[in-house]
């Protein structure tokens, strides 16, 4: 049974208005256990948001009781989270989220009695034989908490005498088919929509829920061949998303009690990967939440803003947060076209400010952090509690691999997380100072890190042990997420032509550690992974390895096609049998749709697919993309047209193709591979293409450490700045697939390619000449 959870048999669901359901089977009844956060889409206090979490929350009504539907007679449960069905011997119970109101709509097809009471403190609001309505008082919030009919054929039944300061009770005894409508709201909002909700036919109900979810999802839609698991799973997990984050833009990482808390990494996750599937449905919402509510530090010698572990003031300090609150507001402007307003930005300047006088040590020229993933190391501020929410504890710390304490950990992931939000933070500036500032301080870094990019996997890192000696750690080291998050999660990496090596490494030892990794970590490294040197079946069997864990019910967890938390967890898990999981699901859902559209840091890239055969309606800035795969197959030559037109030279989609409000992308087989460059994938935005004889020419823009990478060796490079500035020094780095270029540099550029003995001569002074 996972940690924090009641006994029995338990279904998930939640709604956009901050209410969590909780449906909990056991020996002698059923319980409906509602939390509240109040003001979604009124508010971005996080107080708010978080007014229920796992230690502290807000329970609409003391207890909801159902009598006689047990575990004895539980059958199945049919798990939709917009609409689940619970199954009994002789009772089918519906659970329907309202996908707007701080609602839900119950019902049976069998007479079904359900019991309530309030707590000892709550007053009653108001009572008859069709409602009971209490008043309860919590916090800073004065809430209504009713249960209302519409139908004549359903009956309340009250207790005959109250008292102040006692629990109050009622029977409802529901008739089949007819709805019963449990409804929270403040005392100062209107109080006439449980009576709307209640007088509403089931029919209108369900119609009024399809019609928001069909409207919710009508972008970045995917169809794939003959993967009908991934294609259950991967609805599953929109839906879930859709009813999991609420409309002020607030996510859980999941909905079990344990994880109902608002981290700060797992929404950037869930919102990067989101857009990275072409799904719009709340586009910018996490972002502005997020960057409303840094943590503030008054106290000690580290005061100021920073994003840690949570969304709150109470939380571990990890130091990774940064990154995923400046990836949250870069993936919002690259895939959305919204920009960070002037405040959102300084309010990142001033966390990367305290961070870096937090844990950046100039002498080695590296960040040193006190933590491996979400585990403290000895000696340091939260080492004894669990700052998640405060609780002192003696969880054990972590060693390095020769059995000695760590105390600082000066490793691969917080210094490429680093230099990535570097490089964001540059992109998103105009102020060129500014945007330079941060680009020295990421050349720095990348210089330093060096010495971990040589041949095989790179080292975990450098630790500062207890007993004074500085050790280097080996691959994977105190924590394996962290490890293969270092090389799949940052948009812009420091040593990029080393990727591909290592990404197919740690694929190929992924079985050998499967019980390590969160499969938000594996979902990253599929996602990773280019289908145009790693065979598309190799990708197919470890996403089915994956899938196939996530397609049945647990018996704590009774929900199929709830998306799990980690790979190879045993049922029951106390702390990793978590599902439904958002920090799972959406990456999953871009996991999929990479197979033939990657989304890069400036652009899309279109690949070959086996698996997928359309994207429909994938939103990208301002552009609604439909894209069909007409091959069945890979390891053939294809072609790709835009709206009719043949794209050549180049896998990534001009931008200048890609103005429409609406476009088709098309990938078909050819009869021939076309001669001359092919352009696989960068970190710059593409504008256009021009073929020049033997000579093709691509104008970039760019935004400070760019890279692209070009199919095959043997290529000439022409760079040419369109400003009078000094044309910067290529990095050439040629892989057995593939030639890597690098350059330090924002603005436009022209790089005219062409293959070796082909060259154009060079007219320009402005243009430097480099050959791979």
């Amino acid at each position: 049974m996972p940690a924090y959870d009641p006994p029995g048999q338990i279904v998930l669901l939640h709604n956009s208005s901050g209410l969590r359901i909780e449906f909990n089977i056991q020996e002698r009844a059923s319980y409906l256990n509602l939390w509240t956060s109040p003001l979604a889409g009124k508010s971005n206090d996080y107080r708010e948001r978080n007014f229920s979490n796992r230690d502290d929350h807000t329970r609409v009504f003391a207890r909801i009781s159902l009598p006689n539907l047990t575990q004895a007679n539980f059958v199945i449960c049919d798990y939709d989270p917009t609409h689940t069905v619970v199954q009994f011997k002789d009772q089918r119970l519906h659970l329907l989220p309202h996908p707007s109101e701080s609602a839900l709509a119950v019902w049976t097809e069998q007479a079904q009695a359900i019991d309530f009471k309030s707590q000892s403190s709550d007053t009653i609001h108001s009572r008859d034989s069709d409602h009971f309505a209490i008043a309860h008082r919590d916090r800073w919030h004065d809430f209504i908490f009713t249960a209302r009919i519409g139908d004549k054929r359903s009956r309340f039944v009250h207790q005959l005498l109250g008292e102040e300061g006692r629990s109050s009770y009622a029977r409802l005894n529901l008739h089949p088919r007819r709805s019963l409508i449990l409804h929270s709201a403040l005392a100062s909002e209107p109080c006439a929509i449980p009576l709307k909700l209640a007088r509403q036919s089931i029919t209108d109900l369900e119609k009024k829920a399809e019609a928001s979810l069909s409207q919710a999802l009508d972008t970045g839609k995917i169809q794939l061949r003959g993967r009908d698991e991934w294609a259950n799973l991967h609805e599953t997990c929109r839906k879930h998303l859709f009813t999991a984050r609420d409309k002020s833009g607030a996510v859980r990482a999941a909905l079990s009690r344990i994880y109902y808390l608002i981290w700060v990494r797992d929404g950037a996750f869930i919102e990067a990967n989101i857009a990275y599937s072409g799904w719009s449905h709340g586009a910018n919402l996490w972002k502005t939440f997020l960057l409303a509510n840094p943590t503030r530090i008054a106290d000690g010698a580290s005061k100021g803003k920073a994003f840690l572990m949570l969304v709150n003031q109470i939380t571990k300090w990890e130091e990774d947060g940064l990154f995923y609150a400046v990836w949250s507001a870069f993936s919002s402007m690259t895939q959305w076209r919204c920009a960070p307003t002037s405040e959102e930005l300084a309010t990142l300047d001033a966390a990367t400010e305290w961070l870096e006088d937090y844990c950046f040590n100039a002498v080695k020229g590296l960040f040193g952090r006190n933590y491996a993933c979400e585990t403290p190391l000895i000696g340091s501020r939260d080492f004894g509690y669990d700052n998640a929410v405060g609780n002192p504890t003696d969880t054990p710390p972590p060693k390095a691999h020769n059995g000695v304490n760590a105390l600082l950990s000066y490793d691969i992931y917080i210094n490429e997380i680093a230099f990535s939000s570097y490089c964001m933070l540059a992109a998103m500036h105009d102020d060129p100072e500014k945007a330079d500032s941060y680009l020295t301080k990421a050349k720095n870094l990348k210089a330093r890190m060096k010495r971990w990019y040589k041949k095989g996997l790179p080292p975990y890192g450098y630790l500062l042990l207890e007993d004074g000696q500085f050790s280097q750690e080996p691959a994977y080291g105190l924590d394996l997420t962290d490890y293969v998050w270092a090389f799949t999660a940052p948009p812009i990496s420091s040593h990029p032509h080393r990727l591909p090596e290592i990404r197919e490494t740690l694929l190929a030892e992924s079985k050998e550690h499967a019980p390590e990794y969160f499969l938000s970590g594996y979902f990253s490294l599929i996602r990773s992974l280019d289908t145009l040197y790693v065979n598309e079946s190799k990708i197919s069997q470890a996403i089915d390895y994956a899938v196939r864990q996530s397609t049945e019910g647990g018996s704590t967890l009774a929900m199929p096609y709830a998306i799990k938390e980690k790979l190879d967890v045993s049922d029951g898990d106390p702390w990793h049998d978590v599902r439904p999981q958002s920090f799972s699901a959406a990456p999953y859902l871009s996991c999929l749709s990479n197979l033939v559209l990657r989304a890069m840091p400036f652009g899309l890239a279109i690949r070959p697919s086996g698996i997928v055969h359309s994207l429909t309606n994938y939103h990208y800035r301002e552009t609604s993309i439909d894209l069909i795969n007409h091959c069945g197959q890979v390891g053939f030559s294809f072609e790709i047209l835009i709206d009719g037109e043949t794209l050549q030279h180049s896998l990534q989609i001009p931008e200048s193709l890609l103005e429409n409000e609406k476009v088709t992308v098309e990938i078909k087989e050819a009869d021939s591979v076309p001669f001359g460059p092919l352009l696989v994938s960068s970190t710059v935005r593409l504008s256009s293409i021009n073929e020049e004889g033997s000579r093709v020419a691509y104008v970039v823009d760019t935004f400070g450490y760019n890279t692209l990478e070009f199919d095959g060796t043997g290529l000439h490079f022409e760079l040419s700045p369109s400003s009078p500035e000094p044309t910067p020094e290529l990095e050439i780095h040629n892989t057995k697939d593939s030639t890597f270029i690098s350059f330090w540099g924002r603005g436009r550029y022209e790089i005219g390619v062409a293959r070796r003995g082909e060259e154009n001569e060079i007219s320009s002074p402005q243009t430097a000449t480099f050959k791979a």
